[in-house]
């Protein structure tokens, strides 16, 4: 029998966390409205300061109903937020929503978790008490 590192022993309760959480919808959600090239150019964009659509697409050099339509998905996931100035719409990250997915994405997926040696298919079953 193999010796192994407890400590990093992944149990049958830590798998139905991770697969039933309700951590793991948040962080879908997230991850949906980010998987976009675009969008996610844009918010590293925003990571530097507030802009409007034609920074945004100066800087991108899509046209502008794109921009627009990337700009349109991002808040409704809370991501980016629009203030209003006459005619004008700055766009900036709400830092908290970034906030929350850096750490959504570190408690699913942290790479302390996962265990070392990683398991064979065979070690899974005995994890997860399928033995």
């Amino acid at each position: 029998m193999r010796k192994r590192n407890n400590s990093k022993h992944v149990t049958a309760e830590l798998l139905a966390e991770c697969t039933h959480s309700e951590k793991i919808e948040s962080l879908l959600e997230m991850l949906k409205a980010i998987s976009d090239a675009n969008r996610l150019r844009i918010l590293c964009l925003l990571s530097s300061g507030e802009k409007c659509v034609c920074d945004i697409e100066e800087s991108l050099g899509i046209s502008q109903p794109l921009v627009s339509h990337h700009l349109s998905i991002l808040p409704d996931v809370g991501m980016v937020k629009v203030r209003k100035s006459g005619v004008w719409c700055y766009y900036s990250l709400v830092l908290e929503s970034i906030k929350r997915l850096d750490h959504l994405l570190k408690e699913v997926l942290e790479a302390d978790k996962i265990p070392s040696p990683y398991p064979r298919r065979e070690d899974c079953d005995e994890v997860i008490g399928r033995v």
